[in-house]
């Protein structure tokens, strides 16, 4: 079928170039998180949204590798800066933040798991997140065809105009492809969709055995470093030791002593053996056959 011709004008006296007070198209398409536009008749910052999602995983991996603490901070900032967003993506991130921060917070997984493992995602946690996310692009798409408008407010009415026109030409046209049947492309992107699911799916899985052999070799890393840390302990000690006995010797020669234990300024025989058995000269069986020798002399 044929679509007929559209003709008309249309009336800018109400258009504004911000949407809230203090939010205008640049700062909607800056791609950095704004307050003031991150509101209901903004559409919500789309931004401040792919922020939360960005500090979600940044958390969650922090907490796999240990930085908790990192995390939980993470978390928290988001759990108190949008759990009572009006977005209802932004809303339930934040609550996602809530639950795995209560869970770090009570020695947990970030999951809530009460052990070190990791799990996989089950298709339906990952069929909600895909669709959520295809929800948010849509989201998004619609945002950016808005701020487009929002900048015609910058030029001249006939400018705007003649945008507007074109906009409405191109859609047109585009709609007319889709009459003519463009149904089947459709189908195709769902069957394409369907199929890149289903890998990110086996790719999640890989990612999981990858994480839990990494769990396996740190276990194993700390047992080691345990050993090595108890054997360092037992060489600590015997050095003291040495070292004890090093400044009882030197003390006793530099205090002009030497081994003249009775003080009657001569070294008997019985502490010329004394000498040799603290200094580890001899062994048990020398030192009886010298204070044999020294005894028949």
């Amino acid at each position: 079928g044929t679509l007929s011709t559209w003709s008309g004008t249309f009336s800018l006296a109400n258009c504004s170039a911000q949407c809230a007070p203090g939010c205008d198209a640049e700062m909607q398409v800056s791609g950095e998180c704004h307050s003031e536009c991150n509101v209901a008749s903004c559409g919500y910052d789309s931004a401040c949204t792919d922020k939360l999602v960005a500090n979600m995983y940044e958390a969650k991996w922090r907490a796999l590798t240990g930085q908790q603490g990192d995390a939980m901070s993470l978390l928290w900032s988001d759990c108190n800066g949008y759990k009572d967003s009006g977005s209802t993506m932004q809303g339930s991130l934040a609550r996602h933040a809530c639950a795995a921060h209560a869970n770090l917070k009570n020695g947990r997984t970030y999951n809530g798991w009460e052990g070190n493992e990791v799990g996989s995602l089950q298709w339906e946690q990952y069929k909600v997140l895909a669709n959520q996310h295809t929800a948010a692009v849509c989201r998004y798409e619609e945002q950016l065809e808005t701020n487009d408008l929002m900048t015609v407010t910058a030029l001249s009415v006939d400018q705007a105009r003649a945008l507007i026109d074109d906009h409405i030409d191109h859609d047109l046209l585009r709609l007319e492809d889709i009459v003519e049947g463009r149904e089947d492309r459709v189908d195709e992107s769902v069957t394409a969709n369907m199929e890149a699911i289903h890998s990110n799916a086996r790719v999640l899985k890989e990612v999981a055995n990858e994480l839990r052999q990494m769990e396996a070799q740190i276990l194993d890393n700390q047992d080691i470093m345990r050993s090595i840390l108890y054997e360092f302990e037992l060489v600590k000690t015997e050095m003291l030791e040495m070292q004890e006995e090093i400044l009882n010797f030197t003390a006793k020669m530099e205090g002009g002593q030497g081994w003249d234990d009775d003080n009657d300024h001569q070294v008997s025989t019985d502490e010329t053996v004394s000498m040799l058995i603290e200094l580890g000269t001899f062994d048990p069986e020398a030192i009886a056959l010298t204070s044999a020798w020294l005894a028949e002399a």
